[in-house]
C-alpha cells in the first residue's frame, strides 16, 4: 500500500523527511516524461496526494532553488494543458506557495525544534553544513528557524543556552559584541513570552 505523508512523518527523522521531499521534487523537476507523476509515485511508494504535498513542501521549505521551483510549476502546467486544463488553479496555488516560501510560514513546531536541537548538538558542523543536511538551498531558512525557536519558546532553556554558547564560541572579535547583544535580545523576548504564557496572553 502506497505511503502517505503522515506515515512518512512517523517513520522518518526530520532530516530524512526533508531529504525525501528534496529528492522527489528534484526528480520531478528533472524528468521530462508526462507520466513522471505516476512513475515517481511508484518509485517512492507514495500516494498521488502525497506526491503533491511533498512538491509543495519542497518549495515552501526552501529545499529547492527558485529555478527548480519554477521548473516544477511549468511542468505541472504543461501536464494540465495536455489534459485540457488551463492551469488557472495551479497558477494561484503556485503564487501562494512562493508567498509561503518567503514567509517560512509552513515550518511546524516539531520541525523547528528538531532542527534547532540538531544545530545545537553539532557545533563541529558549520551553519552551511547543517543547512545542506536539511536540504535547504541556503542558510536563510536555518537562521529564521533558529530565531523562531528561541523567541516562541519552541525549544527549552537548555537548548537555547547551547545555541548561545555555540554562537559566542564561534564569533570572532569583530562580531562578538553583536552576537552577545543579539542573544540578549532573544533572552528578553523569551522572558516576555514566558510572562505572557503564565497570564494566558499572547506575546506575539
Amino acid at each position: 500500500m502506497a505511503r502517505n505523508s503522515l506515515t512518512l512523518r512517523r517513520k522518518l527523522t526530520t532530516s530524512a523527511f526533508y531529504k525525501f521531499a528534496y529528492e522527489l521534487a528534484t526528480d520531478y523537476a528533472n524528468t521530462s516524461a508526462s507520466t513522471a507523476r505516476t512513475v515517481l509515485c511508484t518509485k517512492y511508494d507514495i500516494t498521488e496526494s502525497t506526491f503533491y504535498t511533498l512538491l509543495s513542501f519542497a518549495i515552501t521549505h526552501y529545499l529547492v532553488s527558485e529555478k527548480t521551483a519554477q521548473r516544477i510549476f511549468e511542468k505541472i502546467l504543461a501536464n494540465q494543458s495536455a489534459h485540457g486544463n488551463n492551469g488557472y488553479n495551479s497558477t494561484i496555488k503556485h503564487k501562494q506557495l512562493l508567498e509561503e516560501r518567503k514567509n517560512f510560514s509552513d515550518f511546524s513546531k516539531r520541525d523547528i525544534a528538531d532542527i534547532a536541537r540538531y544545530y545545537s548538538n553539532h557545533p563541529e558542523l558549520t551553519k552551511a553544513e547543517v543547512a545542506r543536511i536539511f536540504r535547504f538551498e541556503s542558510t536563510r531558512p536555518l537562521d529564521q528557524i533558529l530565531k523562531k525557536a528561541c523567541i516562541e519558546l519552541i525549544i527549552s532553556d537548555t537548548v537555547f543556552e547551547a545555541l548561545r554558547n555555540r554562537a559566542i564560541s564561534k564569533a570572532d572579535d569583530a562580531n562578538m559584541d553583536r552576537t552577545v547583544q543579539f542573544f540578549d535580545l532573544l533572552f528578553r523576548a523569551r522572558t516576555e513570552a514566558k510572562k505572557a504564557k503564565k497570564t494566558g496572553q499572547s506575546a506575539f
